[in-house]
């Protein structure tokens, strides 16, 4: 079985990817820096959810998703039209602040919703 990353160490590089292409990106570009930078292999990438689940598509796609669903929903990143995200300052303070501070934000959000 081949391992992937967490869906927990997706976040940080997602966020870094998107503030390294001057604060804003589409979803075609950025899904490639994240890959590249998280160094996910071909192997990694071609893992798929089974056929028996509503979820289709590569795993590690959908753990890029689901980062973004997330840091938008602390206030990190905004979507400003479809398939393109930019980082908010609120972002970029987190960035500054490094990744366990945004899965500290992370985490703090789940709580809350909890």
């Amino acid at each position: 079985m081949i391992k992937l990353p967490s869906e927990s160490k997706f976040p940080f590089p997602t966020l870094m990817m998107i503030e390294q292409a001057s604060g804003k990106i589409s979803k075609t570009l950025l899904y490639p820096a994240v890959i590249d930078a998280m160094r996910i292999t071909p192997e990694q990438l071609a893992v798929e959810f089974d056929e028996n689940t509503t979820r289709r598509g590569p795993k590690v796609i959908n753990r890029i998703d689901f980062a973004l669903s997330n840091l938008k929903a602390i206030d990190a990143l905004d979507n400003p039209e479809r398939s393109v995200w930019a980082i908010t300052e609120e972002g970029r303070k987190l960035l500054q602040a490094g990744e366990n501070a945004v899965l500290d934000a992370l985490r703090e959000r789940k709580r809350k919703s909890s």
